[in-house]
Order: C-alpha cells, then structure tokens, then sequence
C-alpha cells in the first residue's frame, strides 16, 4: 500500500491505495480476508446552516415520531431525513430531489 495525499481528504489525511493486483493475492491455503476501507462522512458546511444543532440529531433508535417531528421542523437539512426518514409509501431510490 502506499500512502497518496488527496482523495476525500484532501491534506488533511492520507487515503490508502491498495496497488496490488489480485492475482499476486496467495489462493490456497489462505483464508479470505475482509477489505478495509474509510468511512467516507458527511460534513455540514457551517455557512450553509443556522447551527449544528439544527442539523444533529441522536441515534435513530432514540427516535419516536413526534421527536423526529421537532427534529426535521428544526431545518430541512437535519440529520434525521438520512437516518430516519419518514416513510410515504414511495421508493426513496426513485426520487432523486435530494442529489
């Protein structure tokens, strides 16, 4: 592996190129192993909202309806439409309104 500066991260990190071909992988004897990659994030521009805490929110399974509610009323842009959004009964993948 070497180690590029870019990518995601820009200078603030390193992104890990992995330049050995699969072929060169030992086959036999040698159990799979997983593939290890960054958690690519989501980061909120601070011009672009109010404040973070009208954009954060806590763990889904901390959510009941009403607290989803006042969550989303606080912008549109809070977390809670990624991890919890409200069901319409329409395939989130045919619309593509946040993109």
């Amino acid at each position: 592996m070497n180690g590029q500066r870019g990518g995601v991260l820009g200078s603030r990190g390193a992104d890990l190129v992995d330049t050995r071909s699969a072929a060169a992988a030992p086959t036999v004897g040698w159990p799979a192993v997983a593939r290890i990659e960054p958690l690519h994030t989501i980061r909120y521009d601070p011009a672009a909202v109010a404040s973070l805490e009208a954009v954060l929110a806590p763990p889904y399974d901390l959510i009941d309806p009403p607290f989803r509610k006042e969550l989303a009323a606080r912008s549109p842009f809070n977390v809670v439409e990624i991890d919890l959004p409200e069901a319409d009964g329409r395939d989130p993948r045919s619309s593509h309104s946040w993109s």
